[in-house]
């Protein structure tokens, strides 16, 4: 359910979430909305992994901040190596900020602020 998905998300933050399109109450496009204008949720890495697989429902879910597009029916390799390398560039992104010591949404401002 959809509802009970955003419920939960106000008081989680996941590292990753894999989110269907076709969902009770809420759909996924109304929660990858809500969460990409979220100052806590902007930055979760979002997979859609829907049946809609449609050129213009990857192209809608990815316009509005979806980081990968995953049509069913995938195989559960694909699946786990798609989570796999979103949550490992999701590490180094912030490893590489903290060691500058600096967490924030504007990088280059980091490395100006740390270089410059």
């Amino acid at each position: 359910d959809g509802s009970l998905c955003w419920e939960a998300l106000k008081t989680e933050k996941p590292e990753l979430i894999l989110l269907d399109v076709m969902l009770p109450g809420m759909d996924g496009i109304e929660i990858l909305s809500k969460m990409k204008a979220s100052v806590e949720l902007k930055d979760v890495p979002v997979i859609m992994a829907t049946a809609k697989g449609q050129e213009y429902d990857r192209i809608k879910g990815l316009d509005l901040g979806a980081d990968d597009y995953i049509v069913k029916p995938f195989s559960p390799s694909e699946l786990v190596a798609r989570v796999n390398a979103h949550i490992s560039r999701f590490e180094r992104l912030y490893n590489f900020i903290w060691i500058y010591g600096f967490w924030c949404s504007d990088y280059n401002y980091c490395f100006y602020q740390k270089t410059g």
